[in-house]
């Protein structure tokens, strides 16, 4: 966890509060706060708030009394070892927060340390140390310290572990969920989270440790999305990110969620997410037709892809030529894998395509050449190509080429052995 020193220490100005004008206050409020300030520069703590203090009470709405008060107290706080001691001041400085909200208003940078001075005596008061948390948290996204970002999560998660009623446990786990996702997105903003976010994530894991555990949050969940479109989109990928990560692509849930993002928009990635789901539940038929969809929309900027992912699933049917043919239009980073499919299909294939024993053999010779293309292992094409001897039975030569009738190419004859 970081040091929260420099923060607590650091954050006294305030920027855009209202602030009592001069002719409004009055004589004694005037005196108190100049005592008051010259206390403070000369770092005299104790009679600073001393004075502060008679002044809130002359001026409740001047917003600098309160700022000083805030530091003084956070100074006396650091500077003092006594634990009692320390959480006398704590206690006033927490009530000065809460003056500050009824007479000033809410403000974010209040209402998080707010929040934290109530975790720093250990307050049970748990759901109102999340609203002020979560006030807080949203109002400065990114600029949010980082340990009150974790602090923040740890209560939530106390607060789901602790909740009997079902609906309401069913809420939290919702939030904890949602709450990672949008926490870890503003960690990521800035550098040096890492470890912020490793914390989190560690509490997310307890809440979430495997599929058992997270598909009936996400379950329920799926009754909750938001009712605008954007937000109900954003929603479903950031849900179906969670199940990724935890390997829970396989489950009903996920394809729920991949059908309602469909649903809102049907791009091509969606499609291809949805042939990938298919594929794995070796619905093949099915995934065929998610994945014909999906190139009828492309562009071309996914067409390899597609295609690989269509031999995949033609070979895994056992349709070896629909899935030859659909490898060799496969180029890109999928090259050398819808290559291998290729090569593969043909091997699979080799005994009913040709006449003879050798004619079937001979299409070994192009499961070589189809894997040399694509930069991979030709050692069991090889041992299953003709021998030399074969070559020779049949009055063939080497270097000759050979027509094979199934996949309308010519290869050359080649004796490996």
């Amino acid at each position: 966890m970081m040091n929260l020193g420099k923060y607590i220490l650091g954050l006294t100005l305030a920027i855009g509060l209202p602030v009592v004008a001069q002719d409004e206050m009055s004589k004694e409020c005037k005196e108190a706060r100049v005592i008051g300030g010259d206390a403070m520069t000369n770092k005299n703590f104790q009679e600073a708030v001393k004075f502060y203090t008679k002044a809130e009470k002359l001026c409740p709405t001047d917003s600098t009394i309160y700022m000083n008060l805030k530091y003084g107290y956070e100074q006396l706080i650091a500077q003092n070892e006594d634990a009692a001691i320390k959480k006398a001041y704590t206690d006033t400085l927490i009530g000065i927060f809460e003056k500050y909200e009824t007479n000033i208003g809410k403000r974010a940078e209040w209402s998080i340390w707010h929040a934290y001075y109530l975790t720093s005596i250990k307050s049970t008061d748990y759901k109102k140390i999340d609203e002020l948390f979560k006030y807080g948290i949203d109002g400065l996204q990114e600029k949010a310290n980082p340990s009150l970002i974790s602090t923040y999560y740890y209560n939530l998660y106390i607060l789901q572990y602790g909740e009997k009623d079902a609906q309401k446990k069913k809420e939290y786990s919702k939030r904890i969920v949602d709450e990672y996702l949008n926490l870890s997105a503003l960690l990521a903003m800035n550098e040096g989270n890492e470890r912020i976010q490793e914390y989190i994530t560690g509490i997310f894991d307890r809440v979430a440790k495997s599929c058992d555990d997270v598909l009936p949050v996400i379950s329920d969940v799926l009754g909750m999305l938001p009712s605008d479109a954007e937000a109900k989109k954003g929603a479903v990928k950031n849900y179906m990110s969670i199940l990724e990560k935890k390997d829970c692509v396989n489950s009903k849930e996920y394809e729920m969620l991949l059908d309602t993002l469909i649903s809102l928009d049907p791009t091509v990635d969606a499609m291809i997410a949805k042939g990938n789901f298919l594929l794995a539940q070796k619905r093949y038929g099915d995934a065929m037709g998610a994945y014909k969809e999906a190139k009828d929309m492309d562009s071309g900027e996914r067409g390899d892809e597609i295609a690989y992912r269509m031999a995949y699933g033609y070979y895994q049917q056992g349709n070896y030529r629909a899935a030859h043919a659909s490898a060799l239009t496969a180029g890109g980073e999928y090259r050398s894998k819808a290559l291998d499919i290729a090569a593969k299909s043909v091997a699979a294939s080799a005994n009913s395509c040709g006449d003879t024993s050798f004619e079937r053999k001979a299409n070994y010779w192009y499961a070589v050449e189809l894997a040399e293309r694509g930069g991979l292992s030709t050692a069991s094409y090889k041992a299953n190509a003709p021998t030399k001897n074969m070559i020779f039975d049949e009055n063939r030569t080497e270097g000759e080429s050979i027509t094979l009738s199934c996949w309308g190419v010519s290869v050359k004859i080649i004796g490996y052995n």
